[in-house]
């Protein structure tokens, strides 16, 4: 409900948590509806208006651009098991690099990177 209450007083700092709480209460209306009203809302404020440039990034970029949240919770779901798998073998970040980078020359490719969590 803060999430609602936020997004109704035209605030944009939000957490990815709360972005995807209130992405989950506004799933039924299309992102071009919630962008619209969004904008509406901040054209009847007497805050400077330069905040809806603001829009593009930040946690309420995420809850008026995105369909629905279903592929943000499988991204939240794959960095919990990495950062598990992580804390589980003892490995660290430059550790982890270094496993997934098959080729040994020092960059990621997109295969590699794929690859890595599988």
């Amino acid at each position: 409900a803060v999430s609602a209450f936020r997004f109704i007083d035209s605030q944009l700092a939000f957490t990815e948590r709360h972005a995807r709480l209130l992405l989950r209460m506004l799933r039924l209306d299309a992102p071009q509806d919630r962008r619209k009203w969004f904008q509406d809302v901040c054209g009847c404020r007497r805050r400077p208006q330069n905040k809806l440039i603001n829009i593009k990034r930040g946690g309420i970029a995420t809850a008026v651009n995105v369909e629905d949240e279903y592929h943000l919770l499988v991204q939240a779901a794959t960095l919990w098991r990495v950062g598990r798998e992580m804390s589980h073998r003892q490995l660290g970040t430059h550790d982890l690099y270094h496993a997934f980078n098959g080729k040994r020359d020092g960059y990621l490719t997109c295969g590699e990177l794929a690859a890595g969590p599988a």
